[in-house]
């Protein structure tokens, strides 16, 4: 009799269920699974129904989502699969859709400053907090308490519950919430965590909410996610103050044994839903909330000596901070006096700014080193960084001594000017356990200085062959391709990807510059003294080869994924096409982004490829300027490399296939 899948031990189908459910969105592989039959459908039951998102948006919509919930869950026990229960309110901007979710990030380059942090996905914040709108269930604060008695209500049903998270308008779970977390003894997630009462009173320090006091100190707290504002409202002073006063800093009390289990902390760039006379209005409606000097509860008391035992052991620590981070400073000898680091596993550190490289290498890259150097990142896997924009020797030393002082790592992410020399440290220190590795180097902006001419990393066939010989277990990989026009060296760099065995994510970053050759290596070198003329005239020369390093169509891509493959598993591969232009003119940006595309190639369990195209929207937004189009030396441009077959010419393209033959 040939066995069949239900021969299968619970155990094993279980696990499978598990795989399927952590599995691509798009393959609906655990929803396939339970239909195939009525046993199948049992076991997948507990993964299908393991978490839940609840939206609240009203009190009569919260009733009827908790009234189907009950009729949905209560059919088997169901209940007694929820593991993880996320509350949020509905956002003034629509929720994107999975796929939305990740056009966004593999376009607007928000995947590189992705946490990889030892955590389910469905309890991660977003890669930017936005405090979310107040809806009408929220402004009316007899509906507030209904609202929250009702959830907590649920909640009390779920007793297997491993995970709460809140992502509320509201600024902290309520008692009510808090006393069921207690009863179940579940993990909470706060994000956009804020303790408004401290914040207020910003001159009186000592007060706090007593229901603020009760999650700040919950035993139960487990990830906070700290919204970083960017104006100078009492509000982001507030949150500017508790972040950076080692005297009064609430996070660094939390850390040393105040939330005795606090593991993961973000701190990250929020996007207020708000209004300012909506914020006011907030802080106002705040005023007469009951206060305790917490004292009593030694909240405040004196931070630690150096010699005293140190409490906290956070796993995953994220300074996140994009362009708002000239408000922070990161003093990490105060925060290696709250928590110990040798217990930390991942590390993120980013920000969008033009930071002399001498304050970074004094207070970040320093400070870090001292530490790796007594062995305090001893469990460290997951490290990403952000170097300044001048690509100083003195930094990349700091950086190459870093490297080679920490443990091998998993994860790696460095953006920015980077050296060879600096690369080739990572890889050889930690290519024998590194499973993702991210690298953006970006040019270094010199001041016609010899000794800055090893800053600048060019990715080549060498460079990656050496990188498949030292990272034999890397499984994701992001990097930027300069086209070449599909010659040998770029091809070679394609061909050099498919050495590694195990990669199966491959996101890259298709970088075409349009100019002339001397122009190209200035911007290839970084020379700030260089900046992209306007009104100029682009030769038809110039032109001719920025199409042709800028056309990416369906067939290039799946080109592209084909030859990646060759020797792997690849099952996905993201193009993000970046055109960069030497000169300023209009018509030529619009015909060279308009066949600039970006793609997705995925391959299925079948072994089948598909390809999509992103940013469809916004390329259909171009459409109008090229009906418009009237230059007739970019017309002629087009027509010769593209001769006119069909009615409609800005259709009639196609890329230029890559070069079959190795270099």
């Amino acid at each position: 009799m040939a066995p069949t899948l239900e021969a299968l031990p619970l155990v094993v189908l279980d696990r499978i269920c598990e795989y399927l459910q952590g599995s691509n969105h798009k393959w609906r592989g655990l929803e396939a699974f339970s239909l195939a039959s009525k046993f199948c459908s049992y076991v997948a039951q507990k993964q299908r129904f393991s978490q839940v998102l609840l939206v609240v948006d009203s009190l009569d919509k919260l009733r009827n989502d908790l009234k189907l919930l009950h009729e949905v869950l209560g059919v088997g026990n169901r209940l007694f699969y929820v593991r993880r229960f996320k509350i949020s309110t509905k956002p003034r901007r629509e929720e994107c859709t999975s796929a939305e979710e990740e056009e966004r990030s593999i376009t607007s380059r928000t995947s590189i400053r992705e946490l990889d942090f030892d955590m389910d996905k469905f309890c991660r914040p977003r890669k930017t907090l936005r405090m979310p709108k107040k809806t009408n269930a929220m402004r009316n604060p007899a509906s507030v308490g209904t609202c929250h008695q009702l959830l907590a209500d649920f909640m009390s049903q779920l007793l297997n519950l491993q995970d709460l998270v809140w992502d509320c308008a509201v600024r902290l779970p309520p008692p009510c919430i808090l006393s069921a977390v207690n009863v179940i003894g579940c993990r909470l997630h706060v994000h956009g965590f804020r303790l408004d009462t401290l914040i207020r009173n910003q001159d009186r320090i000592g007060f706090i909410d007593p229901d603020d006091f009760a999650v700040a100190t919950s035993p139960h707290l487990y990830s906070i996610a700290v919204p970083v504002h960017d104006d100078n409202t009492d509000w982001d002073n507030g949150i500017d103050m508790i972040i950076n006063d080692p005297k009064k800093e609430a996070v660094f009390h939390m850390m040393t044994g105040e939330a005795p289990n606090l593991a993961h902390i973000w701190m990250m760039p929020c996007l207020a839903d708000y209004s300012d006379k909506e914020l006011r209005q907030d802080r106002t409606d705040l005023g007469d909330a009951p206060q305790i000097d917490p004292s009593r509860f030694e909240f405040f008391r004196e931070i630690p000596s150096k010699g005293n035992t140190i409490q906290g052991s956070i796993r995953s620590l994220a300074f996140d901070f994009g362009i708002f981070a000239k408000y922070m400073r990161i003093n990490f000898a105060e925060w290696s006096r709250h928590t110990d680091f040798t217990k930390l596993r991942c590390l993120t550190i980013t920000w969008q700014w033009d930071f002399s490289d001498e304050k970074y290498t004094k207070k970040l890259l320093r400070p870090l080193l001292k530490m790796a150097k007594t062995g305090t990142f001893e469990s460290l896997r997951s490290l990403t960084l952000n170097l300044p924009t001048e690509g100083h020797p003195e930094t990349q030393m700091a950086l190459i001594t870093l490297l080679q002082r920490l443990s091998p790592l998993e994860a790696l992410h460095l953006h920015g000017p980077l050296s060879r020399g600096a690369f080739v440290t990572a890889i050889s220190r930690h290519g024998v356990k590194l499973r993702k590795l991210r690298v953006h180097p970006s040019p270094s902006y010199r001041f016609n200085d010899s000794r800055y001419d090893d800053a600048n990393l060019v990715l080549s066939e060498d460079v990656v062959l050496l990188l498949a010989k030292k990272c034999p277990k890397l499984e994701e990989i992001e990097l930027i391709v300069r086209r070449t026009g599909g010659d040998n060296k770029e091809t070679g760099i394609y061909r050099a990807l498919s050495r590694l065995p195990r990669l199966t994510h491959v996101n890259l970053e298709l970088e075409s510059l349009v100019g002339s050759a001397l122009d190209k290596e200035k911007a290839r070198r970084g020379d700030r003294q260089f900046t992209p003329r306007r009104n100029s005239t682009i030769p038809p020369n110039d032109i001719r080869e920025g199409l042709i390093d800028c056309a990416v169509d369906a067939a290039l891509a799946l080109q592209i994924f084909v030859l990646i493959s060759t020797n792997n598993s690849l099952r996905y591969l993201a193009l993000r096409s970046k055109c960069s232009f030497m000169e300023y003119h209009r018509n030529v940006q619009d015909i060279c982004n308009w066949v600039g595309r970006s793609w997705v190639c995925e391959k299925d369990n079948y072994g089948n490829v598909s390809t999509r195209e992103l940013l469809v929207r916004s390329r259909h937004q171009l459409r109008e300027n090229l009906e418009n189009l009237e230059d007739e030396s970019c017309l002629a441009v087009w027509d010769s490399l593209w001769p006119q077959k069909t009615v409609d010419r800005w259709e009639n393209w196609e890329s230029f296939p890559l070069s079959e033959s190795p270099a």
